[in-house]
């Protein structure tokens, strides 16, 4: 997320601000990640991730979901969706977009 950060910053985007939601914990570099340690207010207190949904929807614009369950996790401002790897099937939240010509699943 600090690359995203840093692009918003670098192009001057002021008015954005974005949450990541993933489900459990990263490790990169022994460094471990969970939402609740990179969804940051503007405070400095953090986002529990029980709070991602609520927060990005009162303060936010911009959320980036990587990993997530579909499972308990329904956004109805999904607008957009990029699917980076082969799916078997059709995601659950794609069955809501349309038309279906423009997913390249």
């Amino acid at each position: 997320m600090p690359f995203m950060k840093r692009y918003i910053s670098e192009k001057k985007y002021d008015d954005m601000d974005i949450l990541v939601a993933f489900s459990g914990a990263i490790d990169d570099g022994g460094e471990e990640y969970t939402e609740s340690k990179v969804n940051v207010r503007k405070d400095g207190s953090h986002i529990a991730e029980s709070q991602t949904k609520a927060e990005f929807h009162d303060y936010f614009n911009v959320l980036i979901v990587a990993e997530k369950y579909q499972t308990g996790f329904d956004e109805p401002l999904l607008h957009t969706m990029i699917v980076d790897k082969k799916k078997r099937c059709r995601p659950q939240a794609a069955e809501r977009e349309e038309p279906w010509e423009k997913l390249h699943l």
